[in-house]
């Protein structure tokens, strides 16, 4: 993306997309710039570049005021606000750094939905870029594998250990 060139000229004859961006802002008391038009199914805002060209908001805004996005790296909003598109509430960041924030911020970031520690050694990146825990992912191929539920594999494994 640049916010040089075509996106400061305007495109097919539109505004320039920084203006036509904020006038889709609502400024809140917490200092974020809230997007108040269209956004992704993820709830991230989204302003059309031509027909079939579609960008996201705060990558727009950041590109804009902040500079140029590393390849690679993500836009993180330091709000926690995915409508957010105010430059000071975002910072350019690695996608690891990115999905461990966003796990601090759930659950305060400590374990998964079973309770297994997230630690360096359990937490993995899977291509979905959804968070998930190794010992979770272990269970379900193991359960997988054995033709049960995660819940009776667990239930196997703690009956073994009971008789040990």
């Amino acid at each position: 993306m640049r916010v040089e060139g075509e996106w400061n000229r305007g495109h097919s004859g539109r505004r320039p997309i920084m203006d036509r961006l904020l006038e889709k802002v609502a400024v809140r008391v917490t200092g974020c710039w809230e997007w108040v038009a269209t956004r992704s199914p993820e709830g991230y805002a989204r302003i059309g570049l031509g027909r079939a060209n579609v960008l996201y908001g705060h990558r727009v805004t950041f590109e804009h005021y902040v500079g140029t996005i590393p390849k690679g790296f993500h836009v993180d909003h330091l709000c926690r606000n995915r409508r957010c598109v105010n430059p000071l509430h975002l910072q350019a960041v690695t996608p690891g750094e990115n999905l461990r924030r966003g796990w601090e911020h759930k659950n305060g970031g400590r374990q998964c939905a079973r309770g297994h520690a997230f630690t360096p050694e359990n937490a993995m990146q899977p291509p979905s870029k959804s968070r998930s825990c190794r010992t979770c992912h272990n269970l379900r191929r193991r359960a997988r594998r054995l033709g049960v539920s995660v819940d009776e594999l667990i239930e196997i494994d703690r009956e073994r250990q009971a008789n040990v």
